[in-house]
């Protein structure tokens, strides 16, 4: 008798609730993905541009410290009015504390863009072993540009449009890398940095986003590092 009336109350909510809530209420109920994604790929082709090997789209776990004290910047404040001070740690360890002008330069905020061969910021790649932390604020062991031993050549770092993708929203975020340093060059860590005024026009420098990768790099090939920011309704 008590399931029974169990099932009853059951069944009267569920009359109870609209089609749409219904839906939203058992699609809680089911496996899928979170509502803000961060995902990772690298993209590994040979010299005449065939594509030998790729992670695929992997989940990061890896965005630290500074992404979140940099939407804080932006956020917390009244609308015309300068946000508190807020300490954050650029890529060289020192605390940055912002004094956000109310007439700063859209310009001069969260830039990726990085223009070939500044491997200052956009996304950035390296040879450092560490596993990724909260408290991060550089790659361990970031890989120079050039065509030496041991380094990579950085392309631009380039910026798509948001875009519906199926079912998701995307912001996509790529960067090419080529290997002309005569010898093989193993990826283990790859992040990115984004330039960011605090007071008046300097720009610093803050890592964002810090994830450990595996993917071998021979000579002559070149790898393609994307990191795509989605949201999925």
């Amino acid at each position: 008798m008590k399931n029974l009336l169990n099932v009853e109350k059951s069944l009267a909510y569920i009359r109870a609730l609209n089609r749409s809530s219904l839906r939203m209420r058992l699609a809680n109920l089911l496996p899928r993905p979170s509502t803000f994604q961060l995902l990772y790929r690298v993209d590994v082709y040979d010299g005449s541009g065939k594509l030998v090997k790729t992670t695929g789209d992997r989940r990061s776990h890896s965005f630290v410290l500074q992404f979140m004290q940099l939407l804080e910047v932006l956020m917390a404040h009244p609308w015309d009015t300068a946000p508190d001070y807020v300490g954050i740690k650029d890529t060289g360890g020192t605390n940055r504390n912002s004094a956000f002008n109310i007439g700063q330069y859209v310009t001069r905020l969260l830039s990726c863009e990085a223009a070939g061969a500044d491997v200052n910021y956009g996304i950035v790649v390296g040879t450092g072993t560490d596993a990724p932390a909260s408290a991060d604020y550089d790659l361990q062991t970031k890989v120079a540009h050039g065509s030496g031993a041991g380094q990579l050549q950085y392309g631009a770092t380039s910026v798509a449009n948001a875009a519906v993708v199926g079912a998701n929203v995307d912001i996509v975020i790529s960067r090419i890398f080529v290997n002309a340093s005569g010898g093989s060059i193993t990826l283990r860590e790859a992040g990115l940095i984004v330039r960011h005024a605090l007071i008046g026009t300097t720009g610093y420098y803050f890592l964002v986003i810090h994830d450990a990768v595996n993917q071998a790099i021979a000579n002559t090939y070149i790898a393609v590092v994307t990191y795509t920011l989605r949201t999925t309704v």
